[in-house]
């Protein structure tokens, strides 16, 4: 659906999330669900946890129209790369000195690099005729934002979670 009407987009981001929210409610709050409502709660979350990825997916799709699939792979491989390298690094650094606090110390300058390419990244679309496109762009790269506040807080509370 939000690929044949992009303007729903985040409406359905949204949606995805909250569902997403409600299924983790669901098994955290009741202590000893039944199999199906512990069933149907998992499913909600699972495929609620998906849905934000579509966006990503497309917009990879459309950099590279001659070569669609491998856009997809490349986003993949990117994200289980991370998932491979970092997590047992970031573990590794429990058995150092300092209880993690190096590896988070890592994790946060990643995040907030990352941040930034990100800012950098999205700069050109401050010149598209979409109103509330160009418009979120222009609001990151706005000095005083909190792009790389949130994106750090939301990165760091991943590992947590």
């Amino acid at each position: 659906m939000m690929l044949r009407r992009p303007e729903i987009t985040r409406t359905m981001v949204v949606a995805s999330i909250a569902a997403g929210a409600i299924g983790t409610a669901v098994l955290a709050v009741l202590a000893w669900p039944s199999a199906g409502v512990a069933l149907l709660a998992a499913l909600v979350a699972g495929a609620a946890a998906g849905m934000p990825f579509v966006p990503v997916f497309t917009a990879a799709q459309r950099l590279r129209p001659d070569a669609p699939g491998a856009a997809v792979g490349l986003v993949n491989g990117a994200a289980v790369l991370v998932i491979l390298v970092g997590t047992p690094m970031l573990g590794l650094t429990f058995s150092l000195p300092g209880d993690g606090r190096l590896g988070f110390a890592v994790v946060a300058v990643v995040l907030h690099l990352a941040a930034r390419g990100l800012i950098r990244a999205v700069r050109p679309l401050a010149m598209t005729s979409w109103f509330p496109l160009r418009h979120a762009v222009i609001g990151l790269g706005r000095p005083g934002n909190q792009t790389r506040v949130i994106m750090l807080a939301v990165g760091l509370g991943c590992f947590f979670v």
